[in-house]
């Protein structure tokens, strides 16, 4: 009886949720294996938008100092301008093509980057 309930506690203690460790750049998202990134990763960038087209619904484009990335969010309300520093908080996915940001939460910030117009 003894045995059967440290079995039990030991696998109790060993089923616990494994905490993953926050990103905090986009290449660290983009140096992610699929399997790896479809574990919903936190990450927490602060990062300027590159792209942001009003015609599409789904997403818009970032970068920060490591690399640029995709930032899925097919629920938002508003668009951004390019150059408009965010702070954004999501989790990790890789859907289909590269690992990209889904689930975000978006602040953003006064300061605005002078981009040069696209050729």
């Amino acid at each position: 009886m003894l045995a059967l309930l440290t079995a039990k506690t030991a696998w109790s203690q060993s089923a616990a949720p494994v905490r993953l460790p926050t990103l905090t750049t986009a290449r660290q998202v983009r140096e992610l294996t699929p399997d790896e990134a479809n574990r919903g990763y936190p990450v927490h960038l602060r990062a300027v938008v590159t792209d942001d087209d009003d015609t599409w619904t789904g997403g818009f484009f970032v970068q920060d100092a490591s690399a640029g990335i995709y930032v899925s969010d097919e629920n938002r309300k508003s668009h951004f301008k390019p150059g408009q520093w965010l702070d954004i908080e999501g989790v990790s996915e890789d859907p289909d093509f590269a690992p990209r940001l889904r689930k975000p939460v978006t602040r953003s910030s006064a300061s605005r980057l002078c981009l040069k117009p696209a050729r």
